[in-house]
């Protein structure tokens, strides 16, 4: 029942290109396996960038190896029951890398159920936990509603209202209205509101999560303005890679302006569009402040400033096309404004 030390044979992974012979796993913990080099180091890489692993341990290994074999020849349907065989038999870390191996080739195999038990599992997981599920959520996600993403949902829905406020719950709970949102369902709605405040922990704080929680407060706000949204917004500015701030930004313009009926309201609303502009003058995103800053403007009625915005975001280099109309059609209707 037990996987052990065994013998001193050596081991083998690939981890992002890169080949390490001759070294010995030794932990898995918080998305990363640890392992020896020859000369006594020790090294660490991410799960999800691991493309193979070989351990050099006797025939307890066999299966593992195998599976491991398949996975990366493009035959991850094969590595399953692999997998399997040797996860009911294993314990210590080796228990939940084995999780996250299955949660891998179930979802490249397409069985999105299993997929996303496995992925619960390594959320749980002792040593693995949400730091590793979040570099595992499954991809495999079904275009519509059917059996798979039926006991996927059942299978979330149970998890979550048994587990306490924390980051596998919060990981989970974004998972699912990710799940909800993909394949159509109607309940997506009702589970962005949930998500308005949810707290994104440090150590499942990817760009991918906020991209997820991004897309439900946008739905959120199309329903209703809260306050706790804008708090739940606030709270992903302070939180959020830098690569998602100028979006988190936007929307709390778009929030703020949704709720201005002042025109001390309206300046308020206009300050997040213009920190993109400031903060990042080199993103894309910059001229949908500028656009954004402009709109309030005009609503104020200061229509030189807003015509200064526009052609500011006109004469930009890195200007998309659908911007760019935005910004003339915007233009266009100021122009009509100013002279109506």
């Amino acid at each position: 029942m037990l996987i052990a030390a065994g013998s001193s044979s050596a081991d083998e992974i690939e981890a992002d290109g890169v080949n390490y012979s001759g070294v010995r796993i030794n932990g898995f913990a918080n998305g990363y396996v640890s392992f020896r080099l020859a000369t006594g180091d020790t090294q660490s890489a991410r799960i999800d960038k691991i493309s193979l692993l070989k351990i050099s341990r006797g025939s307890l290994f066999t299966d593992f190896n195998q599976a491991e074999r398949f996975v990366a020849s493009g035959e991850p349907a094969r590595a399953v029951s692999r997998y399997r065989r040797m996860f009911y038999t294993s314990d210590s870390f080796w228990s939940d890398l084995l999780a996250a191996r299955l949660c891998r080739a179930t979802d490249e195999a397409g069985q999105f159920g299993r997929a996303t038990g496995y992925f619960i599992r390594v959320a749980q997981g002792k040593f693995s936990g949400p730091a590793s599920a979040v570099y595992l959520m499954p991809k495999s996600v079904p275009k519509q509603r059917n059996a798979k993403a039926a006991r996927a949902l059942e299978q979330l829905s149970g998890v979550i209202g048994q587990l306490p406020e924390g980051p596998a719950r919060s990981l989970l709970l974004v998972y699912r209205y990710q799940v909800l949102r993909s394949i159509g369902d109607h309940r997506a709605d009702a589970e962005a509101k949930r998500l308005e405040a949810v707290t994104i922990d440090e150590s499942i704080g990817t760009d991918e999560v906020y991209g997820m929680l991004l897309s439900a407060m946008r739905s959120a706000l199309r329903q209703e303005a809260s306050i706790q949204l804008l708090v739940g917004i606030d709270h992903a500015i302070r939180a959020c890679p830098e690569s998602r701030l100028p979006d988190f930004l936007l929307l709390k313009g778009d929030a703020l302006l949704s709720r201005a009926q002042t025109r001390k309201d309206l300046i308020r609303a206009s300050w997040p569009y213009l920190r993109v502009v400031t903060h990042f003058p080199d993103d894309p995103r910059a001229a949908d402040g500028l656009i954004a800053a402009a709109g309030v403007l005009k609503r104020m009625e200061s229509f030189d400033k807003a015509k200064s915005l526009l052609t500011e975001c006109l004469n930009r280099p890195n200007l998309t096309e659908p911007q760019r109309r935005r910004a003339e059609d915007a233009l266009a209707q100021l122009h009509t404004s100013e002279h109506g």
